[in-house]
Order: structure tokens, then sequence, then C-alpha cells
């Protein structure tokens, strides 16, 4: 790079040299002056050849191929560091297994900082144990292999965007639609259009990284998936969905070369099922006439069924104030005894809640001439306890109370009387 500084040195040296070599004051204005023009013409070269580079530079944005490269680099660590984290693990797990006993930083945390792996390697100094010796310098290299491998995906991350790192539910679809609509403001149908140029990923895991670039003035748009913090990598899953296909398609074949058997043998059937159609198309007219028959019949037995089961787990009760039910014989008793239901007769009983569907009886005074409920209770009352087995809510208005079934199990296929007061 040119220097203004080191022309000004040189101005310096060819008036000195002038002075000194007695030329005319005229010489050294011209001196002067082609030294001027050298100065100018260093800074215009100072100007073409480091301002525009400066601007390049701090502009520059990757190219989408270098891009594409430096993810599947970053994939391929991330999978490196995996692969190095479950070396660290089986080892633990084998020494574990073989009685040698496990360092508390080691076992508390598969990922070593810098600090932990010096207080091992200091330890490993000092231990005489051969087994135990070897198991500290197996994790301490593979540990810094690790810290080595992460630094490297941390420089790389940084030329790259920001990822999105996968939650469950996303999908890589949605994750590119954000990108292009909410990050770069493209319509719908058009950011649409660029993602049906690429790959969609079909199977994401949380802990996958995505990766999206955009070029607004190529139009460009790529999209990658890498591993991240995943326990499985895309390729994995490629792999694992492929042998499915695979195992599907073969199992595809096979049931097609039964099928072939069985239409073969169909084939061959068919001469002798030409020869009986006519008696196998009268056998259909009687067998629908049989079977219209029997669908009538299951139907009714299931209306029948279902009427059954609903009787069985419901509730049957009549309800009214004291004088109604006496007057409609249903219960007696007055001043002296206990009143007590007088009639079970099924007629007497008309109104039944299924208790599978409810377990709530809703009454209204309106239903039975009265301008108030203020509570209820229910017969026999020595059957059955208000607080225990039942519980009365009556409206604060009085319009209307509820009676609610704690225990349907009692209730079930029984007949009470609810007396209103």
């Amino acid at each position: 790079m040119v220097s203004i500084f080191d022309d000004e040195e040189k101005v310096s040296d060819s008036t000195r040299y002038m002075k000194t070599t007695g030329g005319s004051k005229k010489t050294i204005i011209w001196g002067a002056l082609v030294v001027a023009l050298v100065i100018i013409a260093a800074v215009v070269a100072y100007l073409l050849l480091s301002g525009p580079s400066l601007k390049v530079k701090k502009g520059a944005q990757l190219k989408f191929e270098d891009m594409k490269k430096m993810a599947a680099k970053v994939d391929k660590i991330e999978q490196d560091i995996k692969k190095k984290q479950n070396e660290v693990f089986n080892l633990i797990k084998t020494a574990k297994e073989q009685g040698v006993e496990i360092p508390p930083e080691i076992y508390q945390s598969m990922e070593l900082g810098p600090d932990e792996i010096k207080a091992l390697e200091e330890r490993l100094q000092k231990e005489e144990d051969v087994s135990y010796k070897g198991l500290l310098k197996s994790i301490v290299e593979k540990e810094k292999e690790i810290q080595k491998m992460k630094e490297e995906l941390a420089n790389l991350e940084k030329k790259l965007p920001r990822p999105v790192v996968v939650k469950k539910g996303d999908t890589h679809m949605k994750i590119a639609m954000d990108f292009l609509t909410k990050q770069y403001n493209l319509p719908p149908e058009k950011a649409k259009k660029l993602i049906s140029r690429v790959n969609i990923f079909d199977y994401l895991v949380p802990g996958f990284k995505v990766w999206n670039f955009y070029d607004p003035e190529a139009d460009v748009f790529g999209t990658f998936v890498t591993q991240g913090d995943a326990p499985i990598s895309p390729n994995e899953i490629k792999r694992r969905k492929k042998r499915e296909l695979i195992t599907a398609k073969e199992k595809a074949e096979k049931k097609a070369q039964r099928l072939e058997q069985v239409k073969k043998s169909l084939e061959a059937q068919v001469a002798d099922l030409e020869a009986r159609k006519k008696q196998l198309q009268e056998d259909v007219v009687m067998l629908q006439e049989e079977r219209n028959r029997l669908s009538k019949q299951l139907a009714e037995l299931s209306a029948k069924v279902s009427d059954l089961e609903s009787r069985l787990n419901s509730v049957w009760f009549a309800v009214g104030t004291k004088s109604q039910l006496k007057k409609a014989g249903i219960i007696k008793g007055g001043f002296l005894s206990s009143t007590k239901i007088k009639s079970l007769s099924s007629s007497l009983f008309p109104n039944h809640l299924d208790l599978r569907t409810s377990t709530v009886i809703v009454l209204r005074a309106s239903d039975f001439n009265m301008k108030k409920i203020k509570g209820a209770w229910i017969l026999p009352k020595d059957f059955y306890k208000e607080k225990v087995d039942y519980r009365v809510i009556p409206s604060p208005d009085g319009q209307q109370i509820q009676i609610q079934i704690l225990k349907p199990e009692k209730f079930k296929n029984n007949k009470i009387v609810i007396v209103l007061k």
C-alpha cells in the first residue's frame, strides 16, 4: 500500500539534492512541481486501490455455493462432535462396568470445559492406577478434540446467517416461509415459488438447525438442515426413511406376487363361475332379502338393547310436593308417622335419568305450580343420605333446583321419590 508520508520524505530529499547541486530557483520550482504531481498520483492510486476494495470488503456477502459448502461443513462438525461425545460416554460406561471409580467432574458432565480438562490433565500426571490413568488420558484427548471442533464450529457459524433452531411442531416449509415473508417481506406466492425450487426436509427433529439464504439481486433462495443439538443427523433420518421405503417396497412386491397367484387361481375358476352365474344371481336376490330382514331385526334388537342398557343405568323418579305426591298415591305418612313410598308401580315413575350421560336432575318451580323451591329430599330417606349420596343445589332466585347424584352406582336401576319443599 502506498503511503502519503513516504512521498513527503521523497520531496525533502529532492529539494535537498537540488540545493546541494546549486540548481537555480527555477529548477527548484520545477522539481517541486514534479514531486507534487508524484504525491497527487500517489494519493489517487491510494484512493483507487484501497478505497473501493475496503468498501467491497465491508459490504461483501458470501456466495450461495460457499454458504452451502459451509453449512455442509457445519453439519459434519456437529455430527463429529456427537460421535466423540458418544465415545466419551462409552468409555465412562465401560469403566463403570469394570469397577473403575469415575471422577465426579467426568461423571457429572459429558461436555468438559477448558478448566475441567486442565484439572483432569493435572490429575492424570499424578495418577498411578494404570486403568484409571488410561481412562483419564482417553477422555482428555477426546474432550480436547471436541473443544477444537466446537471452536471451528463457532468460527464457521460466525460467517453464516443465524440459523433457526427447530422446536417441536416446526416444519421446514413454515421456517422457510417465515424467513422469506418476514425478513425479506416477500409476498407469500413468490415465497412459495422460490421454496418449490429447493428440497424441503420432511422430518425435522427438535434441535436441528435450519440455515436459510436469499440473494434478492439474483432472486436465489437456498435452505439447508444440519444436526445441531439433535440426537440424530438429517442423513441418518434419510437413511432410515429410505430403509423403510425399501422394506415397504419389498413387502409390496411380495404382496403383488401373492396377488398374482391369487389372480391366476381366480382366472382358473372363471369358467366354473360363469356356469353358475344364473344360480348365484338368484342366490344374491335371496341373500339380499335375507339381509334386509336380518338388518331390520338387528335394528330392532339394537334399539331394545340400547333401551335396556339405558334402563339398567338409569334412576327412575317421581317428583312433586308432599301433598302432590300423596294425592297421586306415591307416598304415605302423616303427622305422627314418617313419610314413606306407598307404591313402586312403574306407571308412577315416568321420569328417568341415564347416569352414564348425566348425574344432575334439574327441576323448575313452574313445572310444579310452585312460586319458589326452597329445597328437596329423596325417599327412601333411610337409604339415600343427603350430602353423602346426593347434593341439593337450589338457585338463588328459587326458580329451579338441582339434584346432583354423588354415587351413581347406588341409584342405578332404582326408583326414588324427590319431595320438593
